[in-house]
């Protein structure tokens, strides 16, 4: 006949560790409002960079390329802010379970 094992935590074991690390959980943050959400997206060196040169497309008189520069920075701001919320959105369901 085969050895027995027992496996897992002891109910002192796991009674300790609950102690010392908490419950198995997602941490939970403030939620972000809309403003600060695209504020953080906008911050990203690369959006920065972008936007700078849309505004110096702007100021070289090219406002074609500027406004057609701009308009994606916008469509990708909203894909970005769209990604977002699905996360968010799944975070939540995940803290419900």
């Amino acid at each position: 006949m085969a050895p027995q094992f027992e496996l897992g935590l002891t109910s002192d074991a796991a009674l300790k560790k609950l102690k010392s690390y908490g419950f198995n959980e997602l941490p939970s943050a403030k939620p972000k409002t809309k403003w600060q959400i695209v504020f953080d997206i906008v911050k990203e060196p690369m959006f920065l960079l972008l936007i700078s040169c849309g505004i110096l497309y702007g100021i070289l008189g090219d406002f074609r390329e500027g406004l057609i520069l701009v308009g994606s920075i916008l469509v990708i701001i909203y894909i970005s802010y769209y990604q977002f919320q699905k996360t968010e959105k799944a975070l939540a369901a995940l803290k419900t379970l």
